[in-house]
């Protein structure tokens, strides 16, 4: 390795150069697939900051209050009804909740769903009550 390194001779450096422009690439591709992912992720966490009063203490919201701030199909008794039963192991097992998480999502994605507002709320219903059991979405969706 440090005669490769040390060497400045023609074909080595050559070399060093296409392995640099190779590395540089990759680099610049994964910056392209990833860039998407980052800037959604940004936009709504700008969204929230600005929803926030000025003064206004939201360190302490537990997820219901979150969910009930930023619901816009559902009032907050139905978010809360709803909240509550995903949270009851009874009601919702984990492979139920998961597999609900999971309709809901595909629901939010399909263009041609009639109530977008509504499952959007559901899919954050559904997320919040798969972070509080402290369970991880199906993946692949």
């Amino acid at each position: 390795m440090r005669y490769y390194l040390a060497e400045d001779s023609g074909a080595v450096t050559t070399d060093f150069v296409v392995l640099t422009a190779a590395i540089v690439g990759f680099g610049r591709a994964a910056f392209a697939i990833v860039s998407d992912g980052v800037n959604s992720s940004s936009n709504a966490v700008a969204d929230d900051l600005a929803a926030i009063e000025p003064g206004e203490n939201v360190a302490f919201l537990s997820p219901l209050e979150l969910l009930q701030r930023n619901a816009t199909a559902m009032n907050d008794t139905q978010i809360a009804n709803a909240y509550s039963r995903r949270l009851d192991a009874d009601e919702f097992s984990d492979g139920r909740l998961r597999n609900n998480h999971r309709r809901w999502s595909n629901i939010a994605a399909d263009p041609g769903h009639a109530n977008h507002a509504r499952s959007a709320d559901m899919v954050a219903i559904n997320a919040a009550a798969l972070a509080e059991r402290g369970l991880e979405p199906h993946s692949g969706y």
